[in-house]
């Protein structure tokens, strides 16, 4: 395999890999979807698949830390990428790079996609004060947090000079379609209502509805009642679901829910291995962020 160099980040979009929009679906007592943003009745069966990271292809990665790498960082890479398929191993480890070995894999895209950190907050999303935005917004009517669209390129120049005072800014990428992509800029409460450290079980199943791979969660006690406690109190605002920065989705509260369980479910052009890594991110641990030096 040839060599290829990268300084791009370790999330799936910015390896060249779709990435579809993540819709959440929240359980209370009957099982609810989202649809457009807003929850409605489904059909709450859905069935397990393997793993689908095993195929026949062999390649080296080269990862730099963002920041430092910790002692046990190869191995946890490697205990993912076992669980999801494939055969790995650590070549080489320091507090600055980390280069695997991996075989009987699917290919390098999936192999990426595996790696991904996997760490998911969720937040409220507060009214966006558009005044403080220097981008030209546009806004929908019908959108409670007054979130506005607006090039990718525009709005992640801006971030980099953003004033986060009492809003942390995350953008919501609709479609990866290079310089022409649009993002969504929500303005959330830097409080989390949980964390992977809220999470008691994670597993993938498929949407027996949409036949789409979804993740099903169950979450701990304590944040279970914070859950339940948020939505209750903030029904007909938006909550948004933030996997390793980015934001996957921001659906509209609709009922209180208390059932200390949630969905997440994918988009139709993705990867199923965006869905398995953020399971076994969930049930084992997130990984270190890192960026891609080279594969081969």
């Amino acid at each position: 395999m040839g060599e290829s160099k990268s300084q791009k980040g370790p999330l799936v979009h910015r390896v060249g890999i779709a990435v579809g929009v993540l819709t959440l679906v929240l359980l209370a007592g009957a099982a609810v979807f989202l649809l457009s943003g807003w929850l409605s009745p489904m059909d709450p069966h859905a069935v397990h698949q393997p793993p689908p990271l095993r195929g026949t292809a062999s390649l080296r990665l080269e990862l730099a830390a963002v920041g430092s790498f910790e002692r046990g960082d190869g191995n946890a890479m490697v205990e993912r990428l076992t669980a999801l398929g494939a055969t790995a191993e650590v070549l080489e480890e320091t507090g600055e790079r980390i280069e695997l070995g991996v075989v009987n894999a699917a290919g390098p895209e999936e192999v990426l996609a595996a790696l991904q950190p996997g760490r998911l907050t969720t937040h409220l999303v507060r009214p966006l004060v558009r005044e403080a935005v220097d981008v030209p917004l546009e806004v929908s009517a019908f959108d409670p947090s007054g979130s506005g669209r607006a090039s990718c390129t525009a709005l992640e120049a801006w971030l980099e000079t953003a004033n986060e005072d009492g809003c942390q800014y995350r953008l919501e990428r609709e479609e990866d379609l290079g310089e022409a992509s649009e993002c969504v800029l929500h303005c959330l409460d830097p409080a989390a209502v949980f964390d992977n450290s809220g999470v008691d079980s994670a597993y993938v199943a498929v949407d027996n509805y949409s036949g789409r791979p979804v993740v099903q969660v169950s979450l701990r006690e304590g944040a279970a009642q914070a859950f339940a406690d948020v939505t209750s109190a903030h029904v007909r605002e938006k909550l948004a679901i933030v996997v390793d920065g980015e934001v996957m989705s921001a659906p509209v509260i609709q009922t209180p829910i208390t059932g200390g369980r949630l969905q997440v479910t994918f988009g139709a052009a993705s990867h199923p291995l965006e869905a398995h890594a953020l399971a076994n991110a969930l049930d084992r641990g997130v990984l270190p962020a890192w960026t891609l030096e080279a594969i081969r």
